[in-house]
């Protein structure tokens, strides 16, 4: 997941060098509309939750949930 935020990351700065400015609202949603369908429930929460309001918001939280999901793979729960 950290390497498709990296590829979100890229384009967003490659459309704004091409003068394509995007709202942090607009990233946010694309960012959210680009995860996996078995990630459904976190388009949801991540959508609704008023503490994402950046990138780096949004980035945050689909890593956070990608490190508890690679601990219960392990048998470990955070």
């Amino acid at each position: 997941m950290s390497r498709h935020l990296t590829v979100m990351s890229n384009m967003i700065n490659e459309l704004k060098d091409d003068g394509h400015e995007m709202t942090n609202a607009q990233k946010v949603q694309v960012v959210i509309c680009s995860l996996p369908n078995n990630w459904e429930y976190m388009h949801a929460n991540l959508t609704y939750n008023d503490n994402i309001k950046i990138f780096d918001d949004v980035a945050h939280h689909v890593e956070l949930k990608e490190d508890r999901l690679h601990a219960c793979k392990r048998g470990f729960h955070i």
